[in-house]
């Protein structure tokens, strides 16, 4: 095929009327390079491809609707099938693009958080918060990330409150911010 079949005008159509000649060949080939088609726009996290092929999926299954058998059986599976890879890629491209916009948007609150840090050593979360003029869930995910990087300790109070948790900068970072 030279176009994406995707945009192939009439590709339902032709699904439809190669079922119900029962062309399986023809039928395979067209789900052949739908199936390559769709690896390629879930591997290219492109949502708005992806979305258009759900669209298009569901329209082809609507045209076998009241179709009788086998050939439009297997085509039948073999769109939902389809249908299940293209969700499964729209998930997974819809929850990297949130990451990735979660990640940009909480940096600058991390590098605050840093700042605070460096300024006045070790600090409640809540005194973090509150000198950020910040959302205390906010700060305590990211001091998970910095712990988690190795940026930032978390210490537990030596008295009698163990809950009493302050944080600081890590050794090995406390240098490269005097600098």
């Amino acid at each position: 095929m030279s176009s994406s079949p995707w945009t192939t005008a009439g590709a339902g159509r032709r699904l439809a009327e190669l079922a119900d000649h029962g062309e399986p060949e023809s039928a395979w080939e067209l789900l052949d390079s739908l199936l390559a088609d769709a690896g390629t726009m879930c591997g290219d996290n492109d949502l708005q491809r992806i979305a258009r092929a759900q669209g298009q999926v569901t329209r082809w299954l609507l045209s076998l609707e009241g179709r009788r058998g086998d050939l439009v059986a297997l085509l039948d599976h073999q769109l939902r099938s389809l249908a299940t890879t293209l969700d499964a890629g729209w998930r997974t491209t819809s929850l990297r693009a949130d990451q990735e916009r979660g990640d940009r948007a909480s940096a600058p609150v991390r590098q605050q958080v840093v700042e605070q840090l460096a300024a006045a050593g070790a600090l409640r979360p809540s005194e973090i918060a509150r000198r950020l003029g910040r959302d205390p869930a906010q700060i305590s995910r990211a001091l998970r990330t910095l712990v988690h990087e190795g940026q930032v300790q978390r210490r537990v109070s030596p008295g009698h409150d163990h809950r009493a948790v302050t944080y600081a900068l890590a050794p090995a970072h406390e240098p490269a911010l005097a600098a």
